[in-house]
């Protein structure tokens, strides 16, 4: 019987970490984001030195997918030691796919370590809405695990009250650059993004762009930021909390706006 696809871990040569603070975190997902689009991608989660892949291909893909990871890593993070050969375990099940599921997106908690407490480098941001880039991969989580809930994924985030939590102004920059996977925010804003951020007559936003920031500023709220965020732009920095577009980012307080996952078996 063929498996059901493959549980990758790769790491690089010299064992070194592969992604420390948030901008570096934000560019490992996008460089995995990226490379991993023609492929049916479940989940991914780097740990300090390596990184796991979930996908449900057939052994072929799934070694042209870490392939293709390796050489948009290599590239957006600068690595020069090279990958160590990838390690490809076969998934028997369906119970052993989700229960691989879950394992790799909690790889914080298997190892104990601290340095991603949003998990950025990460697909669970773009599962839960928190982020626009990655969101093609609910269609094939959705086929492959069913029975999945968002409160599921909160838990593995660590964050079941996330929707009842206040928002901070404070951290709107963070939000915004996680939402938009943005290193830093050394320019000015993406036009959409300062729409959505800052009142704005006119056009009104992306719906699932203002989740996304509204979401990632309730998950920061009341949690310190990475320490090595990178400096905001005097735009953002000097705004006013009576500045920001609260008839945009506060229409969706309470909004039943579905977000990606949150209905598949979801009664809310």
């Amino acid at each position: 019987m063929s498996p059901l696809g493959f549980h990758i871990t790769m790491r690089l040569r010299n064992s070194a970490l592969l992604a420390v603070d948030a901008a570096a975190q934000r560019r490992l997902a996008v460089a995995v984001l990226q490379a991993a689009r023609p492929f049916e991608l479940l989940c991914f989660r780097a740990a300090d030195d390596h990184l796991h892949l979930l996908c449900a291909s057939p052994r072929a893909e799934a070694g042209e997918l870490a392939r293709r990871v390796e050489i948009a890593l290599t590239l957006g993070l600068r690595h020069t030691s090279g990958f160590q050969p990838a390690h490809f375990e076969p998934l028997a099940n369906s119970r052993h796919l989700r229960n691989t599921f879950s394992y790799v997106l909690r790889q914080d908690q298997h190892h104990g370590f601290g340095h991603d407490p949003f998990a950025e480098a990460s697909n669970l941001p773009d599962l839960l809405g928190l982020r626009l880039l990655g969101r093609w991969t609910t269609v094939p989580v959705r086929r492959r695990i069913p029975r999945l809930v968002r409160s599921d994924l909160l838990a593995l985030l660590g964050t079941p009250d996330l929707n009842e939590r206040p928002i901070d102004p404070t951290v709107l920059a963070d939000a915004i650059c996680a939402a938009l996977a943005l290193p830093g925010l050394h320019a000015p804003l993406p036009g959409e993004a300062r729409c959505a951020a800052v009142h704005a007559a006119g056009d009104m936003p992306d719906p699932a762009l203002v989740d996304a920031i509204t979401s990632q500023l309730r998950l920061r709220s009341n949690r310190p930021p990475p320490s090595s965020t990178d400096p905001l732009t005097p735009e953002i920095s000097t705004m006013k909390p009576a500045q920001l577009s609260w008839r945009v980012l506060g229409s969706s307080l309470g909004s039943k706006t579905a977000l990606p996952i949150r209905n598949i078996g979801d009664s809310r």
